[in-house]
């Protein structure tokens, strides 16, 4: 088991909170009006807490488990980003979409609506039948 996972089903499992059996990289601690949610992955940790009391007391509490260090208001995260405005949160792959094709080298590509034939009809009765139907 990762390391990182058992010392945070260590701290969320029990006295503080409950994680899903089916989802290990939630976690979730609530106790009256307070809120925690924690996301892992892999050695990336999101914190979000319904005050900041709450944020510096599980802070603290992971940093006396392991090194970490605090980055700030999320920003990015696998591929998503982040912009915070007074009353909501905008997540955007628009980054992770243009990274995608620079990787594939089709940053000068010209978009199309569709890159396929819209007006093609199969029919399945047209053309010869496969020999062997098992093999596809």
């Amino acid at each position: 088991m990762n390391p990182l996972l058992h010392i945070m089903q260590k701290i969320f499992v029990t006295p503080f909170g409950t994680n899903r059996k089916c989802d290990h990289s939630r976690f979730i601690y609530k106790n009256g009006k307070d809120m925690t949610y924690i996301l892992l992955y892999v050695d990336d940790i999101i914190l979000t807490t319904s005050s900041d009391a709450l944020r510096l007391h599980f802070t603290t509490l992971l940093a006396k488990e392991f090194a970490m260090n605090d980055l700030g208001p999320l920003s990015y995260f696998l591929g998503v980003a982040v912009k915070r405005y007074n009353d909501h949160l905008f997540l955007s792959q628009e980054q992770y979409a243009v990274e995608i094709l620079d990787r594939a080298d089709m940053t000068n590509c010209n978009p199309a609506v569709t890159p396929v034939d819209t007006n093609s009809k199969p029919s399945s009765t047209a053309g010869s039948p496969v020999t062997d139907p098992n093999t596809f």
